[in-house]
């Protein structure tokens, strides 16, 4: 099989903002995570403008008093001296869901309205590219055949590693610092985390074999050596990131005589990657297929525990268990002076799924709305219309 490029594009984005928090969002987030420490579990907080959600952690987040969490983006928010006043870490599932750029559009309004006082710069922290690709699949004797240069960025190289599952090659990994690359089997990865929503960006995919995926992780220190220091900087520069990781920092080399592995001519598989241009995909799928993932899980934990109280009090067809789990379950609540439906609201109002663009399978939102969460009218103004750049 030939090499075939299926997608590329971002697939996390860190940055930083300096500026003052404002009074009302930091005393919202505090009485969120006093809840939180109170329950010993996660408390959900909604903003008021935009309608952000998000679940309060009972604890904070390395320097950060506050980590709120939600499937759009992680948000740690705090005051010491040593770090930025806001950190924010993108997900990869809102990334391919809106689009990096509309999901950047919305992270901003966020911050503008709801969470500081003033305007800055987004400063990038982390960029990793990456490009999904089948055809030419590597195997654990060609860890040789990769020549990583990290000294010509002034990064230290301590050493490479390849990873296996059983006798199966998962993939390779170069560098610790702040320039490090992948190179590992993204389908087996998609099964093990229930990322079903990946192969939808995969064009012309053989679902026979097996999709790699070269991966770059650009950090601070140094895309700083490349002139970038904002947000808007770094996604400029993508496809230069691009080129130089894969045309600079490492390369696959075809196996010659000499000696000297720097020598050796280019594989096609690499060439094919350095000739590659990034560009982010997006899929409407995104929102559905997190959902479908979250409820199969809850399915499994549901069956497991079913099964095991069968086990125990001697039920062995499903309509016999089902019809003895009510009673069993209505002493237990009793006792703890809880209710079936306070439960169920209560992890109601726990649930977040992923901002997407509308598809066929979103039918319990309004579909003249652009991103796939109900937003007051107010909550629309504020975020400029029904664009996403404005009003349409």
């Amino acid at each position: 099989m030939s090499m075939r490029v299926l997608t590329s594009g971002i697939d996390s984005l860190y940055f930083s903002v300096r500026s003052p928090v404002r009074a009302e969002a930091w005393a919202l987030l505090k009485r969120a995570k006093d809840r939180a420490e109170h329950e010993r579990e996660l408390a959900p907080v909604d903003f008021p403008l935009t309608g952000q959600a998000f679940l309060v952690k009972p604890h904070g987040w390395r320097g950060y008093t506050f980590w709120a969490t939600s499937p759009d983006f992680e948000l740690m928010v705090g005051k010491s001296e040593k770090f930025p006043p806001v950190y924010v870490q993108m997900h990869s599932a809102y990334l391919h869901s809106l689009g990096v750029e509309p999901a950047l559009h919305l992270v901003e309004l966020f911050l503008r309205h709801e969470l500081l006082a003033a305007p800055v710069d987004l400063v990038v922290s982390r960029l990793d590219i990456h490009c999904d690709y089948q055809g030419g699949d590597p195997e654990i004797e060609d860890m040789r055949r990769f020549v990583c240069r990290g000294r010509g960025c002034r990064v230290h190289v301590e050493r490479e590693e390849a990873f296996a599952h059983g006798r199966r090659l998962t993939g390779f990994m170069f560098g610790r610092g702040a320039l490090s690359a992948r190179l590992y089997d993204k389908t087996l990865q998609t099964a093990q985390r229930g990322l079903t929503w990946v192969p939808e960006l995969w064009t012309g995919q053989d679902s026979e074999r097996p999709v790699w995926r070269p991966e770059f992780a650009y950090e601070r220190n140094v895309l700083r050596e490349f002139n970038t220091r904002t947000v808007d900087e770094a996604l400029a520069a993508v496809q230069d990131l691009w080129e130089y990781g894969t045309e600079k920092w490492l390369t696959l080399r075809r196996r010659v005589r000499d000696a000297r592995e720097r020598r050796w001519p280019l594989d096609p598989v690499w060439e094919a990657l350095q000739a590659g241009r990034v560009s982010p995909e997006r899929s409407g799928v995104v929102r559905r297929r997190v959902r479908q993932v979250r409820e199969e899980r809850v399915l499994r934990l549901v069956l497991g525990g079913l099964t095991s109280l069968a086990a125990l009090r001697g039920w062995e067809l499903l309509d016999e268990a089902l019809v003895e789990v009510g009673p069993e379950l209505e002493p237990y609540l009793r006792v703890r002076e809880r209710t079936f439906r306070g439960e169920v609201r209560r992890k109601q109002a726990r649930l977040l799924d992923v901002t997407g663009y509308l598809d066929e399978g979103d039918r319990d939102v309004d579909a003249s709305r652009p991103w796939g969460t109900r937003r007051t009218e107010r909550q629309r103004s504020v975020l400029g219309g029904r664009g996403v750049n404005g009003p349409a």
